[in-house]
C-alpha cells in the first residue's frame, strides 16, 4: 500500500507526530498502559521518519502516562454526566474517541488547524458521534459556535502538547474565554515548568521538529489569578506514575521538586458567572 506523505506547514502541527509514533510504541510494550491499534496502522500508513523520535525514552513514558490519564479522565466523566459533551482541543492525530470504553455515550469534538483537519479527514474519517473543528485554538468562532449548538450544556476541554509551544497572553486568553463562555464546565490541560521551557532544546523529540516551547508555569494558582471563576481541582505530575519505566533518572528527579513538577496534567472547574 503507498503511504501518505505528510506535509504540514505550521511548526507547532508537525509535533502531532510526535505522540502518534509514541503512542504506537507503547501499544507494543508486554506492560502497556493501553492498546491503541489505530495509531498503529496510522503510523505504518504516514510516510515519514519516525525514527529520529525512538531514543527519547522520557518523552514515551510522559505520552504513555499522560494519555492513560486523560483517557481516564474522560471515562470518568462520560460516567457521571448525563449528556457528556468533550472537546479535544488540539486534537493532532490522536484517536481517544476510539480508544474510550464508553465513547458511545458522549458527543466529541475535535479542534485542531485547518491542515491538520484535512489529514485528519483523510486516514482518521469521523465516527457519529465525533465533529471536527478547524481552527486556532485561540481563535473564537469554535467557541462561539459551540455555545449556539449548546446554549445549556455542560463541557470537559482537554487539552494536551498545545499549550507549551505558545506564548503566556494567548494561552491565558483561551482559559479566560473558556470560564466565560462555559461556566460549570472542566479543563485539564497539559503544562510544563518554566525550567523545562528554557530548557525545550534539550527535549530530544521537540528538537527534532523546528518547534519551541515559550510558555512554562510552576504554580496551579497561577491559572486562577486570570479570572475569578477559575478554580483548580487537580494536579498530576508523569514522574509520580510508573515509578519502574523511569528508572533511576525518574528517581532522581522525583526527590527534587523542580524536576518532578517538569510535566503534568492541571485541572480546573468554572463556577458559575456572579
Amino acid at each position: 500500500m503507498e503511504k501518505i506523505r505528510i506535509t504540514l506547514k505550521d511548526n507547532v502541527a508537525e509535533t502531532l507526530l510526535i505522540p502518534l509514533w509514541m503512542r504506537a510504541e507503547e501499544s507494543k510494550r508486554n506492560d502497556a498502559l493501553f492498546h491503541d491499534e489505530i495509531s498503529c496502522k496510522l503510523v505504518n500508513t504516514i510516510d515519514y521518519d519516525f525514527s529520529k523520535f525512538d531514543k527519547d525514552k522520557h518523552s514515551q513514558n510522559g505520552v504513555a502516562i499522560r494519555t492513560a490519564y486523560l483517557d481516564h479522565i474522560v471515562e470518568e466523566y462520560i460516567k457521571r454526566e448525563n449528556a457528556p459533551i468533550i472537546i479535544l482541543i488540539g486534537c493532532g492525530l490522536d484517536p481517544r474517541v476510539q480508544r474510550i470504553k464508553n465513547n458511545y455515550k458522549a458527543i466529541f469534538y475535535e479542534l485542531d488547524l485547518p491542515e491538520v483537519i484535512e489529514l485528519r479527514r483523510k486516514i482518521l474519517p469521523e465516527a457519529k458521534n465525533e465533529k471536527y473543528l478547524s481552527g486556532s485554538a485561540f481563535s473564537t468562532e469554535w467557541i462561539e459556535f459551540l455555545r449556539k449548538r449548546h446554549p445549556q450544556d455542560n463541557f470537559l476541554f482537554i487539552c494536551e502538547g498545545l499549550f507549551m509551544y505558545f506564548e503566556e497572553t494567548l494561552v491565558m486568553q483561551c482559559v479566560q474565554n473558556l470560564s466565560h463562555f462555559f461556566p460549570c464546565s472542566n479543563l485539564y490541560f497539559e503544562r510544563i515548568s518554566t525550567l523545562m521551557c528554557k530548557n525545550s532544546n534539550k527535549q530530544k523529540s521537540v528538537s527534532n521538529t523546528k518547534a519551541l516551547f515559550k510558555w512554562g508555569v510552576d504554580d496551579p494558582c497561577t491559572i486562577e489569578k486570570w479570572s475569578s471563576n477559575i478554580k483548580s481541582i487537580s494536579t498530576f505530575y508523569y514522574l509520580d506514575k510508573g515509578f519502574k519505566r523511569w528508572g533511576i533518572m525518574g528517581f532522581i528527579m522525583r526527590i527534587i521538586p523542580a524536576l518532578r513538577h517538569s510535566f503534568g496534567i492541571w485541572g480546573y472547574y468554572f463556577t458559575p458567572n456572579n
